[in-house]
């Protein structure tokens, strides 16, 4: 029955965006909603007005005027007050967003588009996951401008982590063959 407070980020201008979860017992599940609050402990507001079933992990844009998150799988981009959101990126399964320091792209990791053969492995198989099969996820970066996705990792290897530079020249990547706990 406790609330959790999770993923806290403090933006340029001061102000933090943090996700709540909280417990819904009647429909079993947990609930997690956006919040913002000053620095000074003022002006608390809860952002998103739908529940998701994950933590929509905010990123604040360098100018502090719009965060990015991740709900339901997708990117999206939030204006900081709350009054807009819009969903940016076409991909599904997006993890690990981050700001580039000019303000023109968002960095994520996703897992390549399943093949026709994968997709019909799912259908027949359902639910079920094959631990031994995995999936490749690169690192990609999206312009907010114009919503184009590029990739910038290529390979059989999966990404688990990145880091950008405070310059923005460069990308850290730390890569794995799979995402199987014995590599």
């Amino acid at each position: 029955n406790i609330p959790r407070v999770v993923d806290p980020q403090i933006s340029t201008t001061g102000t933090i965006a943090f996700t709540l979860t909280t417990v819904d017992w009647p429909n079993n599940r947990r609930v997690a909603h956006l919040w913002r609050i000053n620095a000074d402990g003022s002006g608390l507001r809860r952002l998103t007005a739908d529940s998701y079933p994950g933590p929509p992990t905010p990123r604040w844009s360098p100018d502090g005027l719009s965060i990015a998150l991740v709900t339901s799988g997708s990117l999206s981009i939030m204006q900081a007050d709350g009054s807009a959101t819009r969903q940016v990126s076409k991909r599904t399964g997006v993890a690990e967003i981050a700001w580039h320091p000019s303000g023109q792209y968002v960095y994520f990791l996703a897992f390549d588009a399943p093949s026709d053969a994968e997709r019909e492995r799912q259908r027949l198989r359902g639910d079920i996951r094959v631990i031994d099969q995995p999936r490749q996820r690169h690192l990609w970066r999206m312009a907010i401008a114009d919503g184009t996705e590029t990739r910038i990792t290529s390979g059989a290897d999966y990404i688990f982590a990145y880091k950008i530079s405070t310059a923005g020249d460069r990308i850290i990547i730390s890569r794995r063959p799979t995402n199987l706990p014995v590599d």
